[in-house]
């Protein structure tokens, strides 16, 4: 496609969006704003500690050719997301008697973690939000023509390790896919029919069943002291790879039928473009390397003699 106002999901939301009932009164003409996320967790230094966790939003009614340049400014900072305290750890030890095994220090940290990054979210996503998700707000637009316009969330880009928070979804569990209900063990079939099959019939949906599935192991560990691991939890969650926190974009917007999942783009700058990628080229040069030193030489020569664009 070539931009996002193009795409088949915006014109159905448009669609959606012009047959639906009109608020009582208003005659202003009805448009999207295409909302466009990202998040990465960043180190601010090469030695030390420090680290800033920015979330980002665009608009998709702008053209990707002004997205894409730094000079643009449409990237509109929305939130920096707090990281847990260094304390926490003194707390979890003292609630658990002043001794707690490593394992369980880490899955407990890991579900602190996502019930802060979800809190987070749910501050963002308030009332005010949800207020304009569903009436609009009217809006005086840049050709002078005043619009209802109404909020609607398309894309949130990030990489795997944020993906399985946004998705509330174990991180590399029995089905590691924030998109489908693929099985670990068939993770080798990728790119096979029966992998294609996986991904067209068993998306990731946010239902009824899995809030109830949640739910269920969020008493189980709130209310009855169950660790988040416990075979009680796990007999819930496991099998679908789901975790003990309430995800805030389903609790705002599962009523208008969103579904969370769809959002979370195939992006393949974070799938395979930055650290994925030198992994690959740096292994290629060892194996090089150990073929014959000199080959390293003549691989520089050969991209030394690529004509500059």
């Amino acid at each position: 496609y070539d931009e996002l106002y193009t795409t088949q999901v915006w014109l159905d939301a448009e669609m959606e969006l012009q047959q639906s009932l009109r608020e009582p009164d208003c005659k202003l003409p009805q448009a999207i704003a295409a909302l466009m996320f990202a998040s990465d967790s960043t180190h601010l230094a090469q030695f030390g500690q420090v680290k800033l966790w920015p979330a980002y939003m665009y608009f998709g009614n702008q053209s990707k050719y002004e997205r894409c340049q730094p000079q643009s400014h449409v990237a509109h900072h929305i939130a920096y997301i707090p990281s847990l305290p260094d304390t926490i750890h003194d707390v979890l030890r003292d609630l658990r008697g002043g001794k707690i095994a490593a394992g369980l220090m880490a899955l407990l940290l890991a579900h602190c973690r996502r019930e802060l990054f979800q809190g987070a979210w749910k501050l963002i996503l308030d009332d005010e939000f949800l207020a304009a998700y569903e009436h609009g707000i009217a809006v005086e637009c840049v050709n002078g023509i005043e619009q209802q316009i109404y909020p609607r969330i398309f894309i949130y880009s990030a990489d795997y390790p944020e993906k399985v928070l946004i998705a509330t979804v174990c991180d590399m569990g029995q089905c590691p896919c924030p998109h489908c209900l693929i099985h670990k063990d068939h993770l080798p079939d990728l790119g096979s029919p029966e992998d294609l099959a996986v991904w067209t019939e068993k998306h990731q949906i946010d239902n009824n069943a899995r809030h109830s599935k949640v739910d269920q192991a969020r008493r189980l560990v709130y209310e009855d002291g169950y660790v988040v691991n416990s075979e009680h939890v796990e007999e819930l969650l496991k099998l679908e790879s789901l975790v003990p926190s309430q995800n805030a974009f389903s609790s705002a917007l599962s009523k208008f039928s969103f579904n969370f999942f769809s959002v979370l783009a195939i992006d393949l700058m974070h799938k395979y473009e930055l650290g994925v990628w030198k992994a690959v080229f740096v292994h290629l040069i060892h194996i090089l390397k150990a073929h014959d030193v000199n080959s390293i030489n003549e691989l520089n020569w050969r991209y030394c003699s690529v004509c500059p664009y």
